[in-house]
């Protein structure tokens, strides 16, 4: 069955908040069966009823999982601890707090967990970081935005200094077990879950692709939303009338690109992938558990990207797959 979509919110106060952080980050996907898929900016946000404590530095992270509530729960607890969290009171600073304030459409009032988490629409450094990256998201049947809107006060201030620490390049693909990544032109299945978990990822960011890709691309809802697009080919009119930008080789589309500090993403097809394996920082890679016809293919990569930092397995009613993300 389709992963879950549910949303963490990260605190700390005590030590190095930034570094803090960027851990929990690591070690809510290091135990498996669940990624990261947006990460919002930081705030740091005053320590209330703590007296002379450090102000917080705090984010809001969605992540896509097949824990259970429950389960996710216990894996923020175990990052809590894993990052010396010292349990003394529930007005006391802490090296990190992590909270479950969103799972799927789940209502849910127990001793442990309480879903929505209580409160979170009275507190600006849960609402404003979330609000960076689930613009559409509904919370009691108001948009984020509302809530926000709604506050008597917001005293934050949004940090420079990102949490992700995004590489410079990330590739992203999905690729059969036989390495094709497509046929005629397309691509060789439709994976709903797959598409929305790439939307998610590339919001914000820059992405270069060859124009039989950004031909699929312009078939999918919501494609042009919050994110650039170079397009590599030799037809510069074929995605002006877009207003995409264009470049005749991958070499000058990623000059470009590094023109502004987003995030680049590198999205086919074959030949670009081809060039890009050799410096690219992350692989972003949906692995779709069949061996399918088709004429374009991904290069072997299991000697480049050995490094496993999440992974989570899905299904849809054709295809089991699983989303990995791998560094050098």
């Amino acid at each position: 069955m389709p992963l879950t979509t549910a949303y963490m919110a990260l605190g700390s106060n005590q030590g190095d908040r930034m570094q803090h952080l960027r851990s929990a980050l690591r070690l809510l996907q290091q135990a498996g069966d669940l990624i990261v898929s947006q990460v919002s900016p930081a705030y740091e946000n005053r320590a209330i009823g703590m007296g002379p404590a450090e102000n917080f530095f705090n984010a809001v992270v969605e992540v896509s999982t097949s824990l259970s509530a429950e389960a996710l729960l216990a894996r923020g607890l175990q990052v809590e601890d894993r990052l010396g969290r010292v349990r003394t009171g529930s007005w006391a600073p802490r090296t990190m707090d992590v909270d479950l304030l969103l799972y799927g459409a789940t209502t849910l009032q127990t001793e442990r967990l309480h879903l929505p988490h209580p409160r979170i629409t009275e507190r600006d450094f849960v609402l404003c970081p979330w609000l960076q990256i689930a613009p559409q998201l509904e919370l009691h049947g108001r948009p984020l935005a509302a809530w926000v809107a709604a506050l008597p006060q917001v005293d934050l201030r949004q940090l420079e200094e990102r949490i992700c620490c995004e590489p410079s390049v990330c590739i992203i693909a999905a690729v059969a077990e036989n390495q094709v990544i497509g046929r005629a032109g397309q691509l060789p299945w439709s994976i709903a879950e797959d598409w929305s978990l790439f939307m998610r990822k590339t919001r914000g960011g820059t992405l270069l692709m060859g124009r039989q890709t950004f031909s699929q691309i312009l078939q999918e809802p919501g494609w042009a939303e919050d994110r650039d697009y170079i397009v590599i080919t030799s037809q510069p009119e074929s995605v002006s009338r877009y207003g995409m930008r264009s470049a005749a080789t991958v070499d000058a589309a990623m000059d470009l690109a590094r023109q502004s500090d987003q995030p680049i993403w590198i999205c086919g097809g074959e030949a670009i992938y081809r060039q890009a394996l050799a410096w690219a920082d992350q692989l972003h890679l949906t692995q779709v558990h069949a061996e399918v016809d088709g004429d374009r293919y991904f290069p072997d990569w299991s000697e480049t990207f050995k490094r496993e930092l999440g992974c989570a397995r899905s299904q849809d009613d054709k295809y089991s797959y699983t989303f990995k993300i791998l560094e050098r």
